[in-house]
């Protein structure tokens, strides 16, 4: 079976030699510095988005259950925890090298 071949069975997704190859969002990728900047930045705030929503689902169940059991301390709990394990995950995900 032939490149184009390939290429029509699959539903054209096959790379036929020096075509860019399309990312997820339907862009093409390259080598451009200002990508890698985009990159640079995507990171940064998905960073912030992890630590922000550790921080709030973990608040979050400290404050049920310090209302359930009507005692603050788990609403501090909860928000340490929270922000915690978010920076653990941020260090795992973007800290090492």
């Amino acid at each position: 079976m032939t490149t184009e071949a390939n290429s029509q069975v699959s539903g054209g997704l096959a790379n036929a030699g020096s075509e860019p190859i399309p990312s997820r969002l339907g862009r093409a990728m390259s080598d451009d510095p200002s990508d890698e900047s985009r990159r640079e930045q995507n990171a940064a705030w998905n960073a912030v988005s992890l630590i922000m929503a550790g921080v709030l689902f973990w608040g979050g169940i400290g404050w049920l259950a310090a209302r359930w059991l009507d005692n603050q301390i788990f609403l501090a709990a909860g928000v340490m925890l929270g922000a915690g394990a978010a920076l653990y995950l941020v260090w795992v995900r973007y800290g090492r090298a």
